[in-house]
């Protein structure tokens, strides 16, 4: 039961150590790797596409999905709480969409993009090592925590304020066709108007700085677990379900502590 209780003790220090670590780093590695991606050698911006497409645009159909069913299960509860509540319908639309826009879709958008980051790129790292293509960068002359770690990081930090965006719009666009389709007390037009002034610009720094720290330790703790593989083919289960499980309580208590701080 005590090493049980040390290995977890273990788990959580290296998780804070290393989630600080990143965030301290941020400004210093950001304003590198932005140099490094608007120079003319374009091998880092391809990196950084390749990984904005394949753990960003890729989530997009399951984003889609996911956000349309809660979409339609938060209006179908509308009338009931309308009724029974007798709650202001404007107000009640205005901050049903606050919810959606800091609290709902940086959550279930930074949970997918978890999953599908964590399982692409530990895998493929893992397997770049053992195949030595990690160490044929380094005599080539390309620096692989540059190229494949920074860039892939960079990325990250951008695709998950994307893909949260794109939740926030296709819970919206899901909305308006049921209202349209529906008998509601309020009108589509009204709606609209009704969620704008919620677009304040506090909230959306709210829901770029949340998104952005989300995207920065997925991608960090699937870097670290990809780089650190060794030449093992059991390693790559083992280092994916630690990407897996480390990005899940990042995304979890980021959005926790934002309810508090921010």
């Amino acid at each position: 039961m005590n090493d049980f209780l040390a290995k977890i003790g273990r788990r959580i220090l290296f998780f804070c150590r290393i989630g600080i670590n990143r965030i301290l780093q941020f400004p210093d590695n950001l304003s590198v790797v932005s140099k490094i991606f608007f120079s003319h050698n374009s091998i880092f911006r391809d990196t950084f596409l390749r990984e904005f497409y394949h753990s960003g645009i890729k989530c997009l159909p399951v984003v889609a999905l996911t956000a349309s069913l809660i979409s339609v299960a938060i209006m179908r509860g509308i009338p009931y709480l309308l009724d029974v509540l007798g709650l202001n319908p404007e107000m009640l639309y205005g901050n049903l969409f606050k919810l959606v826009l800091l609290d709902i879709s940086p959550l279930f958008a930074g949970i997918i993009v978890a999953i599908r980051a964590s399982v692409y790129i530990t895998m493929r790292l893992v397997q770049m090592r053992i195949d030595g293509q990690v160490d044929l960068l380094e005599i080539l002359g390309i620096d692989s925590s540059m190229y494949l770690g920074y860039m892939t990081i960079f990325a990250g930090i951008l695709a998950v304020p994307f893909v949260s965006l794109y939740f926030v719009f296709i819970m919206l666009i899901v909305a308006l066709f049921y209202l349209f389709i529906g008998n509601f007390d309020i009108t589509v037009t009204q709606f609209i108007f009704t969620v704008i002034p919620y677009l304040s610009l506090k909230n959306l720094i709210q829901f770029f700085l949340k998104t952005m720290f989300c995207g920065l330790l997925i991608y960090s703790f699937s870097v670290y677990n990809g780089l650190r593989g060794k030449n093992n083919h059991d390693e790559i289960v083992s280092r994916t379900i630690s990407s897996i499980l480390f990005s899940e309580v990042a995304v979890i208590l980021i959005n926790v502590l934002a309810l508090f701080f921010l």
